[in-house]
């Protein structure tokens, strides 16, 4: 478990707070919805079952970027390029994910990693409060409003036992090459007949010397890493002069997943926004799309309810 507190600011255990908003998920949509609501002077609170924010860009490295004239995308864009993680429509996953924690520090928002959900307390329609599974036992997180950004719902599933998340259309994952000389500064589609359903696309990155192989999966049942090999040889066929000295550096962890539009859902509980992405009113398919599923999840919780917490909240035994 790792738990951050607010710069320049004296320790104090976030078990110990009633936090304004309570954020589940370490995505880009928690990001944007964190920054909106540090912003506004709201104590927040992210709680990520890992310790990567902006994810789809780190763990995933996506470059499905997409983009958006949405003021707050714009200025988290221009963060990054100001950094020198983004270029003309690309984002370096290391350096994004690094910016993404300093950029909650300096917000004062908290991040409590390495903990998962694993029940939700109520005061009637309302949460208030949620037990996590974290290195050092179970513990008691509480806040008076709740934001479930997290990529399965995971608030929604302890709300709902019979909750299933939404399958992704597709699937991308992302390989990345180092080549002997520096490449022509284009996208090539990529024929893989041994992946019939995927559409492959290898194009430059930012970084001189390096190219990126997107594969974008549609066959559901299917390993995605089982997908490099064939991949490879395809990218290997259909460029060898590039290819000849080429050296396969690393990969996506994740795959990256796009979703068709959702059907809007209601939990039933007052103090609970839904960020999930997908479940979002439109499709969400690229980075800024989630970013924005987290801006409006911020909007969206000025006509939610709020909870306060009952005397005993820090004190009563957990179980």
């Amino acid at each position: 478990m790792i738990a951050t507190t607010a710069a320049g600011s004296a320790y104090r255990s976030l078990f110990q707070d009633v936090h304004d908003v309570a954020i589940v998920g370490g995505g880009y949509a928690a990001l944007a919805a964190a920054q909106a609501l540090a912003g506004q002077g709201r104590a927040v609170l992210v709680i990520d079952r890992q310790a990567a924010l902006a994810w789809e860009s780190g763990w995933a490295m996506s470059q499905e970027v997409g983009s958006s004239s949405d003021p707050t995308w714009a200025g988290w864009l221009k963060g990054l390029e100001q950094r020198g993680a983004a270029r003309a429509g690309m984002i370096d996953g290391a350096v994004a994910e690094i910016i993404a924690h300093e950029t909650m520090r300096r917000a004062g928002v908290r991040v409590l990693a390495y903990a998962a959900g694993m029940a939700v307390e109520r005061s009637g329609d309302m949460i208030s409060a949620l037990i996590v599974g974290t290195k050092s036992g179970l513990r008691r997180v509480v806040a008076r409003q709740w934001i479930d950004a997290s990529e399965t719902g995971e608030l929604l599933a302890l709300v709902d036992p019979g909750w299933r998340p939404p399958a992704p259309a597709e699937r991308a994952v992302t390989l990345y090459l180092r080549h002997a000389e520096a490449l022509l500064p284009e996208s090539v589609p990529v024929d893989c007949p041994a992946l019939p359903r995927a559409e492959l696309t290898w194009r430059p990155t930012l970084w001189r010397n390096e190219s990126s192989l997107s594969i974008v999966l549609r066959d559901q049942t299917r390993d995605a890493r089982s997908a490099w090999v064939p991949a490879l040889a395809a990218l290997r066929t259909s460029q060898p002069a590039a290819m000849a000295r080429a050296v396969l550096t690393h990969g996506s962890v994740l795959t990256f997943p796009r979703y068709a539009a959702a059907e809007a859902r209601d939990a039933g509980i007052g103090n609970l926004t839904i960020a999930v992405p997908g479940l979002a009113s439109g499709a969400c398919a690229t980075i800024a799309h989630r970013y924005l599923t987290g801006v409006a999840a911020a909007a969206a919780l000025s006509s939610s309810r709020r909870c306060d917490p009952p005397a005993d909240a820090f004190t009563r035994p957990i179980g």
